[in-house]
């Protein structure tokens, strides 16, 4: 597991896979930060420079999983679900959005058991992503 650095005067993430960070070796001043939600954790607002769509939370799911995205500028964003054979089953977001950070919860409990597509269009971009209802 690689360790990553976030220095508290210096806004930024570093692993220790890729280069140490430019201070040298943490110390107390320094937060050091392990495991898959370190580069979560931030101590300012996010400005998104990219449409991104996160894998959805639980997945595979029962009923409730949600999503989390942003957008990089105000503009129309689409998450829509599909089917494997492409058939549109629901519009979960369908609106113009400023530029940021956003979660969504989708409720599945109607839908039979399988694969289905969750797709992003923002910005000019299209990001999909499997999703598995479990019944």
């Amino acid at each position: 597991m690689d360790t990553l650095y976030k220095g508290t005067n210096h806004g930024t993430l570093y692993s220790t896979a890729l280069m140490p960070p430019p201070w040298g070796q943490a110390t107390g001043a320094d937060i050091v930060i392990t495991g898959a939600c370190a580069p979560q954790l931030t101590n300012s607002p996010v400005t998104p420079s990219a449409v991104s769509l996160d894998p959805p939370v639980p997945n595979p799911f029962s009923r409730m999983t949600t999503f989390n995205y942003t957008v990089p500028a105000e503009g129309q964003v689409r998450l829509i679900i599909y089917d494997v054979l492409g058939k549109q089953i629901r519009s979960i977001v369908e609106a113009v959005q400023k530029q940021g950070a956003y979660t969504v919860s989708f409720d599945g409990s109607a839908l039979a058991g399988g694969t289905y597509i969750a797709r992003l269009e923002a910005a000019g971009t299209v990001i999909s992503r499997m999703i598995a209802v479990e019944k």
